[in-house]
Formats: C-alpha cells, structure tokens, sequence
C-alpha cells in the first residue's frame, strides 16, 4: 500500500527539464579528453625514462662486476 503512495508521489512531483538550462550545463568533451590523453602520455613517457635510468644505472654496476670478476 505505502508503495503505490510513494509511486503515485513521485509521478506527481515529476517536474520536466527546461532544455535551454541543460544547454548550459553541459561542458565540452574535447578539452577534457585531449587534457586526459596529455596525462596519459606524460605518465607513461616518465614511466619510460625513469625505467630506462634504472637500466642505465644496473648495466654500470655490471659492467663494474665484470671486470672485478676479470681481474681475479
């Protein structure tokens, strides 16, 4: 019973949208997507550089190992 009630309240408190507000609501998608590929880009771009300095780095230490190793 309290169901129906409610259903019949929602159906009377429909109040229907004014198009020229939603109009104005709306954000543009080009902005945020291109902003959003950037981010992902230049994430991934450090992503890159700072791994390529790890190896960079163990590659040194290797080739020090290495010739410690040869002049035993």
């Amino acid at each position: 019973m309290r169901s129906r009630q409610f259903i019949a309240q929602q159906a009377s408190d429909f109040v229907p949208v004014d198009p020229s507000a939603e109009a104005a609501e709306k954000l543009p998608a080009a902005p945020m997507v291109m902003t959003a590929y950037a981010i992902v880009w230049l994430v991934l771009i450090t992503y890159v550089w700072l791994l390529r300095r790890r190896q960079a780095r163990v590659e040194l230490e290797m080739a020090a190992l290495r010739d410690r190793v040869n002049k035993r």
